[in-house]
C-alpha cells in the first residue's frame, strides 16, 4: 500500500471525492472555489500543496511582486508556505509542504484546512496590494499630488528612461 494512500482516503471522505494521484503523484481539486494541486513527493514522504491565489492586475506588479518575495523571508510573513509567481498564466500560489512522517489522516486533513485558510488570507491581501498599487498608479497618470511621493523607486524608474 503506498505511503500516501491513507491521506487521499480520508481526503476522500471528507470531501466526497474521488481524489486519485496521476502516476507522477499529483491530483488538481476544487476546494471551496480555490484551485488546489497535491503533489506527493515519495521520496521525501511529503505532500505538497499549492493553492491558487489570482494573478496579478497589471498595475505596478513589479511592486506586488517585491511584497510577496519579501513575505517568504524565514517564512515569517507567509506562515511557513512558499509565495510563488507562475509567469506562463499569470498567477501567484501557495505552496506548503507537509510531511506526513508520524502524521494521522486527520492531522492531515487538519493541515490542509489550515493551509486554505492561509491561502484565503493571502488572497485577500494580494487583492488589497493589487488595488493600492492601481490606485498609486492611477494618481501618479494623472498628475494626484499624492501621487508625488511614491517613492525612491519612481525616482530610479523615470532615471531609466
Amino acid at each position: 500500500m503506498s505511503q500516501y494512500l491513507p491521506y487521499i482516503e480520508a481526503l476522500n471522505r471528507e470531501t466526497g471525492l474521488d481524489i486519485r494521484l496521476s502516476s507522477s503523484g499529483s491530483a488538481y481539486l476544487e476546494l471551496e472555489d480555490r484551485g488546489i494541486l497535491l503533489q506527493w513527493l515519495e521520496a521525501q514522504n511529503m505532500f505538497v500543496i499549492y493553492v491558487e491565489l489570482g494573478s496579478l492586475s497589471g498595475w505596478r506588479d513589479e511592486q506586488v511582486l517585491r511584497q510577496l518575495l519579501s513575505a517568504n523571508f524565514l517564512f515569517l510573513q507567509s506562515g511557513g508556505g512558499a509565495l510563488s509567481y507562475d509567469i506562463s498564466a499569470n498567477r501567484v500560489g501557495l505552496n506548503y509542504a507537509v510531511p506526513v512522517y508520524g502524521l494521522s489522516a486527520e492531522d492531515f486533513l487538519r493541515r490542509l484546512d489550515a493551509v486554505v485558510l492561509l491561502a484565503e488570507h493571502w488572497q485577500e491581501k494580494l487583492r488589497d496590494m493589487a488595488a493600492e498599487q492601481e490606485k498609486l498608479a492611477l494618481q501618479a497618470m494623472t498628475g494626484n499630488e499624492e501621487a508625488a511621493d511614491t517613492g525612491a523607486y519612481d525616482a530610479m524608474t523615470m532615471l531609466r528612461i
